[in-house]
């Protein structure tokens, strides 16, 4: 995982040493690591309950930005986001808690077979967007190409 702030305070010029990794069987020493992300919770319990997943990217795409205020779906219209299906929110819970990770894997749930041949992803209600996925390549794939089909969805109500 990036540290928090990685964008906003280092601006990406982070170093190996910057990234923390771990197993799983030791996550509460990856708990107090200095650089432990405020969405940590959320990347181990993805972690946790979908043991395939080897990447979870979470973003804050330009414009999958103004769907998380509202709690409305992006529906995939784009042939290239299909396959990734309908973004869909999690509930509501208080930000980097273990119940809004906990909220994001039930979204997950039941899309195993996405995540395990590409990737998967659930918008965060007025934050982002986190998805998991196979290996880092393919979720970063996904992550643009939700974020074009975002675009695609805001640019229909300017075709008139």
């Amino acid at each position: 995982m990036t540290p928090t702030l990685a964008g906003n305070q280092y601006h990406w010029d982070i170093d190996p040493v910057d990234i923390v990794t771990g197993r799983l069987s030791e996550v509460e020493a990856l708990k107090v690591h200095p650089r432990f992300t405020r969405e940590g919770l959320s990347h181990l319990s993805i972690y946790q309950a979908f043991p395939f997943v080897n990447a979870v990217i979470h973003a804050h795409p330009k414009y999958i930005l103004p769907f998380t205020a509202q709690p409305t779906p992006i529906p995939a219209i784009l042939n290239a986001a299909k396959r990734f299906g309908d973004l869909k929110y999690h509930k509501e819970a208080p930000s980097y808690s273990q119940e809004q990770a906990d909220g994001i894997v039930e979204v997950l749930s039941g899309q195993e077979e996405r995540m395990e041949i590409k990737a998967a992803g659930v918008l965060m209600p007025r934050h982002g967007v986190i998805a998991a996925g196979g290996d880092l390549l393919t979720v970063l794939d996904c992550v643009q190409r939700m974020n074009r089909n975002a675009y695609a969805v805001l640019a229909q109500k300017w075709i008139v």
